[in-house]
This record gives structure tokens, sequence and C-alpha cells, in this order.
């Protein structure tokens, strides 16, 4: 339990200093990524932006992706899906509230179930990441081959990858805008 915590805190603080050091976010998100899976031994893990189709509904658009090398299972997050036609409105709500949406597949409700073996995803914790607390995107961390539980070091270290990647984002957003002016 031990060697786990510190294992998940030093994956923290690689990303931190990554996301906080690079010229642009995009070039080491897909290294931020890796790290997490790594650390908290999932078998993928994206970022999703939030976007609204032409209906007018909130959708997951899929950005960036880490497969773990050693996956038997492909299937990734797909280019975008709407929560709703997914069959997980709840995910959709939750998210834009800030709050995480995390669960194995023994313990979810009939419809998440099927948004969750639609993902390919035995356990699934889907991050909100926000920019001046409006709901951006979606980290995605899934394992694909076993149900464990989520520790709550893990959700802590996962929700605070979050907040370094959404204020990343954000300072190169504001980094442009003061260029245009």
């Amino acid at each position: 339990q031990l060697t786990n915590r510190s294992t998940i805190l030093d994956a923290l603080i690689s990303c931190d200093w990554l996301l906080n050091s690079a010229e642009s976010w995009r070039k080491v998100v897909p290294d931020v990524l890796s790290i997490l899976g790594v650390a908290a031994d999932f078998n993928q893990v994206g970022l999703l932006q939030t976007i609204t189709n032409a209906e007018g509904k909130r959708c997951a658009s899929s950005m960036f992706q880490w497969i773990a090398p050693d996956c038997c299972v492909r299937q990734g997050l797909g280019d975008v899906f709407e929560y709703e036609a997914l069959g997980a409105p709840r995910w959709e709500t939750f998210l834009s509230l800030g709050q995480p949406v995390f669960g194995n597949i023994e313990e979810v409700a009939a419809d998440e179930l099927t948004a969750m073996q639609a993902m390919g995803a035995n356990t699934l914790v889907l991050i909100p990441v926000t920019i001046n607390e409006a709901w951006w995107g979606v980290l995605v961390v899934k394992k694909c081959e076993k149900v464990s539980e989520i520790s709550p070091q893990e959700l802590g270290a996962l929700m605070a990858a979050g907040r370094s990647l959404g204020a990343a984002i954000q300072r190169e957003i504001e980094g442009a805008r003061l260029n245009q002016a």
C-alpha cells in the first residue's frame, strides 16, 4: 500500500512538472497520460474535450490516448460520444459539476454497465478537467482486463492531475490571448 502511494505521488509530481515546464501542454500530454497509467496500473488513459454537437448536446471528443503495450483489449475511447446516447447521462451531470465518476462493472447500475462495456472498461475513472471553473473535458482512466477498487489515494492523485491539466490548458489559452492583444 505504501509503495503504491509513493508511486502515485511520484507520478503526480512528474506530471505536474511536465505540464508546468512545457511550452505547450499538447507536447507533453502523451507522456503525462503514460505516467499516470503506469503509476496507477491502468491499461488506458485518455484526454477528451467537451464539445457541443449539431443537436446542442454535450459530447466528449477524444484528443489524446495512451494504451499500455501489454493491454490485450485494444478498444479505444472512440472519436466522439454523447453521454446520453451512451446511456450515461449521470456521468455528464457529475462531470459538469466538477465531480469525478468512478467504479467497476460489479457495482454500477445497468445503464452505466452498458456504457462501460461500450467503452471496453471493467474499471473506470472519469475526472473532470476545468478551465476558469468551466468544464473543458475529461481525463479517462480505465482498466480493461480486471476489476478493481479505486483507492482514495488514486482518486486524489487523478483529481490533482486533472487540475494540473486544466491549469496548463488555461495558461496556454491566456498566453495566446495576451499575444493577440
